[in-house]
């Protein structure tokens, strides 16, 4: 049997056709809740639904109205609503809203009526008096500003066998990061100190060829333009260039020797 109940709720929650005559009827119901076309007194009772609902044999039409919370209000509205309900069905054929229009049954939503009644409890509930002098809140003076507040109610630093734990952990922080940047700070002088020597070596050999070339060329002042041309090419020319190479070489490995 509750198969059978699961597979019809099943169904009409999947009919099309079911879904279009919710909406129509749920909008015309409403339209005449909203006037005083039915009655005066229902009109009065500013009733909401929240849903309507059509039975899979079109043969009954509920419509869930919204409780209010109050019994006493709700009990009228469920004895009007059950007085006018043919009155509904009657006016909804007049206006011609379906071709057939079921019976209208008006049900409280019991969805809504637990929702209110939740509410109602809340509300009733006893959360102390927030004003109460002896609260400790109260104790603090209102002129003081936020920064002072925070600082006054801000809890102690954690500690353990007299150790402060937030001071300790910076300290090991600062130690990583001068660990981190010290092989760094090491290796920069030894680079740059490399360079410079390398840069005075280079210095120091232009400097002595360039004086080896002097010494050369004040020997020969007496050499013309066309005697040096000529002698570009001979033997004497060569035994020089290799005696100034060999000068070179000695000159730096002396300085080396003298370095070691």
């Amino acid at each position: 049997m509750s198969l059978m109940k699961v597979q019809q709720k099943e169904k009409r929650g999947n009919n099309p056709r079911i879904k279009i005559v919710n909406s129509i009827l749920y909008k015309a119901l409403n339209s005449l809740l909203s006037t005083a076309e039915v009655s005066e007194e229902v009109f009065d009772l500013q009733i909401e639904l929240s849903k309507v609902s059509v039975t899979v044999d079109f043969s009954a039409c509920r419509a869930y109205w919204v409780t209010s919370g109050n019994q006493e209000t709700d009990a009228k509205v469920e004895t009007v609503l059950q007085k006018y309900a043919p009155c509904f069905r009657h006016l909804l054929t007049t206006h011609q809203v379906l071709g057939n229009v079921p019976v209208v049954v008006f049900v409280k939503d019991k969805d809504n009526a637990k929702r209110q009644e939740i509410e109602n409890l809340l509300a009733t509930l006893d959360f102390g008096n927030t004003n109460d002098p002896t609260d400790e809140s109260n104790d603090i003076p209102r002129t003081l500003d936020s920064t002072t507040v925070s600082e006054s109610l801000a809890p102690s630093a954690p500690s353990m066998f007299g150790i402060d734990h937030i001071e300790f952990n910076k300290k090991i922080a600062e130690y990583k990061k001068r660990l981190n940047m010290k092989p760094i700070e090491n290796e920069a002088p030894e680079f740059l100190q490399q360079q410079q020597e390398q840069l005075a070596l280079i210095k120091k050999q232009r400097i002595l060829k360039r004086k080896l070339k002097r010494q050369k060329w004040a020997e020969r002042d007496h050499v013309t333009p066309k005697d040096y041309l000529l002698a570009a090419d001979n033997d004497l020319y060569c035994d020089d260039q290799e005696e100034y190479d060999a000068e070179l070489e000695e000159y730096i490995e002396e300085k080396d020797d003298g370095g070691n």
